[in-house]
């Protein structure tokens, strides 16, 4: 075409004058390739369809530069500075901090049956003034205005980042141009959606946020807790840097400006270079701290203290100065005090300061994260998902890496302490070991003594057998034992029957001897170690049987009373013979049950077995089913 173009003009010349001249052919085809070229390296259009709810526009895009900010839509759309946009060639566009305007443009074609409406989402809160066109194919435009310099509620969507909502028709197709101008650093990650992907899209990122916010909080108090508790100083500076820190994180990704001061926008750009010197003067006294620094290494103190200066008058002047330099100014702040916390943590480890491993690995990750989004925010590298939440990946692994570093540092000063202590003892047994020596003799032999005196002050003195105070105590730990691991317990009351009579007739020793003869049936009937036979009173005994079913406690009380009636009780030329009366009671104990009324039972049983004739084992009425039950299946449902 381009040839046939020359021709045509080639021979219209020969018609009226001569032939063109031979530069003047080469200049016009030159013209014509150009203007080919130039049109073949515009950017296709953006093509909306219904099987995409997600868009982005990188490589749709052309910018221009407005160094004088005085450029108008008009102006822009004037052949002479329409033919000045070039391609984006990079997926998002990112000049760095920059006092010129910049102008975006593509185009929208929409072929969605389903969506007329669509969000354009700048994933970018930081920016200033975003004005967006949406022009139609007639010419007509609509302006809609959105930046951080504007109240939150002006947004089309009350969500953290700026977002506009264009109008496209079914089948029709609109230019967008975006004028953006901002003292912050200039980047636009730009995001078409429809409504719904855009919602179910957010949706998941606030609980992605929420949960790392809540992290967060969560870290911050109980490090605060922590220091309430110890009074350390290194937990509070590393509360004070995580509280700021944070403050930074919300307030840089729009977070603080939705939630805590959506009505002030002018403090909203004010706080970001205060939270980042603020955070600098955190990580500065953290390390200090941390490391000792004033005693280990005073050369070094001092750049803490020049940095904590700097930092200071930079958090003051952020309320007046331009937020341009304030916020290059603590950028670089930040990446000297990480990169001076780093030095420091390295050389203490190579000083073999144990505290310091921890430290260094902690700050390694977050150094790493930070240096990644400080050469994002000066467009060295592109604002992609690894240098735009850089901080927010290396800070969540500095969090709990720097929390692993105060308990490790706690735990070397507790060792230190210790190894000082048992030097100390040690000198202090070398003088005075022959008087420790006696002083263990004397407590080994008092230990002794006490536990002779608890076994006797425990220990029926007439039968050999537990009595009645040993009774008391391990009746009381079975009864709770047997409530909280939900088995039975049993009691068999044993009473010597006629005991008052032998007592008249043949003396108080032998009355001794015929006591001493029933407990030790009693102690030899004992079939597990958990059973134990106590003199209750006088001629009275009992048995505790905890986890017993019915039967064989019912079984366990007739084979005693069967044992002492079978034995005769030898007194000087005297041969007696023993009967025993026993009551029997057992029970589920539960919370509300009293002890005392297993007790009152079985010592009911017991009278009514004297008041049927005596020499007999009677059980309880209410237990008396019980026995009847000899299946384990059977009483178990009883219960």
């Amino acid at each position: 075409m381009i040839k046939m173009f020359v021709s045509r003009v080639s021979g219209t010349q020969r018609g009226s004058h001569d032939v063109i001249p031979l530069w003047r052919r080469g200049l016009l085809t030159l013209v014509l390739l150009l203007a080919a070229t130039a049109a073949m390296a515009t950017p296709a259009s953006l093509v909306l369809n219904d099987e995409n709810g997600k868009y982005f526009t990188g490589g749709h895009l052309e910018f221009l530069e407005d160094a004088s900010s005085a450029l108008s839509l008009a102006d822009v759309r004037n052949a002479v500075y329409a033919s000045r946009f070039q391609s984006v060639d990079k997926p998002t566009p990112s000049f760095g901090f920059t006092s010129s305007s910049m102008w975006f443009r593509f185009k929208l074609e929409n072929r969605s049956a389903t969506f007329k409406d669509w969000l354009l989402e700048v994933q970018y809160p930081p920016l200033d003034h975003v004005d967006v066109y949406l022009i139609a194919p007639d010419g007509s435009y609509e302006l809609m205005r959105g930046g951080d310099r504007l109240p939150f509620d002006a947004r089309a969507v009350k969500q953290r980042n700026i977002n506009f909502r264009l109008h496209v028709p079914h089948g029709d197709s609109r230019d967008v141009y975006i004028r953006v101008r901002t003292d912050s650093s200039l980047q636009l990650p730009l995001v078409l959606w429809n409504v719904p992907a855009y919602l179910e899209a957010k949706e998941v990122e606030q609980h992605l946020m929420g949960l790392y916010y809540g992290i967060s909080i969560g870290l911050l108090v109980f490090n605060l807790i922590l220091f309430l508790s110890t009074r350390d100083k290194p937990y509070f500076y590393y509360v004070y840097y995580l509280l700021t820190y944070f403050l930074f994180q919300a307030t840089l990704h729009g977070l603080t400006y939705e939630y805590l001061w959506p009505d002030a926008p002018g403090w909203a750009n004010t706080a970001l270079p205060i939270f980042m010197a603020c955070g600098t003067i955190g990580v500065t006294e953290f390390t200090r701290s941390f490391l000792d620094v004033g005693k280990s290494f005073p050369r070094l103190n001092r750049v803490f203290t020049a940095l904590l200066i700097v930092a200071l008058a930079t958090a003051a002047a952020a309320f007046i100065a331009p937020y341009s330099l304030m916020i290059r100014l603590g950028t670089l702040e930040a990446i000297v005090a990480c990169m001076t916390a780093f030095a420091t943590g390295l050389y203490a480890v190579v000083k073999g300061i144990k505290q310091a491993r921890y430290f260094m690995i902690a700050w390694s990750v977050f150094l790493i994260g930070s240096i990644l989004y400080s050469l994002k925010t000066f467009s060295v590298l592109p604002p992609v998902f690894v240098t735009e939440y850089g901080q927010q990946i290396g800070s969540a692994l500095e969090v709990i890496l720097l929390s692993m570093a105060l308990a490790d540092r706690l735990r070397i000063l507790k060792e230190e302490n210790e190894r000082i202590q048992r030097q100390a003892t040690t000198l202090l047994e070398a003088r005075v070991q022959e008087r420790t020596s006696e002083l263990d003799i004397a407590l080994q032999k008092l230990a002794e003594a006490n536990e002779t005196l608890r076994e006797l002050n425990l220990t029926d003195p007439l039968t050999g057998i537990k009595n009645r105070t040993f009774f008391n105590e391990r009746y009381a730990e079975e009864w709770r034992r047997a409530v909280r691991q939900k088995y039975p317990i049993a009691l068999i009351m044993v009473d010597i029957d006629h005991f008052k009579s032998i007592n008249d007739r043949y003396g108080h020793l032998c009355g001794d001897a015929c006591i001493r003869t029933v407990a030790k049936v009693l102690q030899d009937s004992l079939r597990r170690p958990s059973d134990h036979a106590a003199r209750y009173g006088g001629e009275e005994f009992c048995l505790i049987l905890p986890h017993s079913d019915p039967y064989g406690v019912a079984e366990l009380a007739e084979d005693v009373r069967r044992h002492v009636q079978d034995r005769e009780v030898v007194f000087g030329s005297e041969r007696l013979k023993l009967t025993v009366s026993a009551g029997v009671a057992i029970m589920l104990p539960g919370q509300e049950e009293d002890p005392d009324t297993l007790i009152a039972d079985a010592d009911a049983a017991l009278y009514e077995a004297k008041r049927l004739g005596r020499n007999r084992v009677e059980i309880h009425a209410r237990y008396k089913l019980l026995t009847m039950c000899n299946d384990e299946r059977s009483v178990q449902a009883l219960y």
